[in-house]
């Protein structure tokens, strides 16, 4: 992405969740005010997908995951397994009900699917702050780092373990 570009809309995707993907293959079309522009995947896997087509996105949003785990297809009509893994996390809703987070750490909670009461907040009363939520979300990160490979607007990148 051109560094004036801050914001671009997801115009549609070019590949269905659960997908197998190759590495450098076009898997959604980004438009801005000045091009359109195809997003090719970091690794290949399973796409999981999690922002959705005609969203307006701010460079460096994640907005996919790709499943290292998951083997190539043998034929097109075989089926894709997955291994079991423990690091992929259900999308959790966030209410007001559970744990009270600011309206910022409410969305990258929610982004990063993790549970409100799941982490402690810093904040006034026990309240979730944007910072909570941000660790909360890199701890997230750095646990599935060798499995998969995180899709994000302007900066595709694999994460490693050391």
């Amino acid at each position: 992405m051109g560094e004036s570009i801050t914001e671009v809309t997801l115009a549609k995707w070019l590949k269905k969740e659960g997908d197998f993907i190759n590495m450098d293959e076009p898997i959604c079309e980004f438009e801005s005010d000045k091009a359109t522009l195809d997003l090719p995947a970091e690794a290949s896997g399973q796409l999981q997908i999690i922002a959705k087509a005609g969203s307006d996105l701010k460079i460096g949003e994640v907005i996919a995951r790709i499943n290292k785990d998951v083997s190539a297809p043998v034929t097109a009509e075989a089926p894709i397994e997955a291994k079991a893994s423990t690091q992929t996390s259900p999308t959790v809703p966030i209410t007001a009900k559970d744990v009270s987070a600011s309206p910022a750490a409410a969305k990258i909670l929610r982004e990063a699917s993790i549970a409100p009461a799941d982490i402690s907040g810093t904040g006034k009363e026990g309240r979730i702050t944007k910072e909570d939520a941000v660790k909360a979300s890199e701890k997230t990160l750095s646990s599935i780092s060798n499995h998969c490979c995180i899709c994000t607007l302007g900066t595709n990148r694999s994460f490693q373990q050391s």
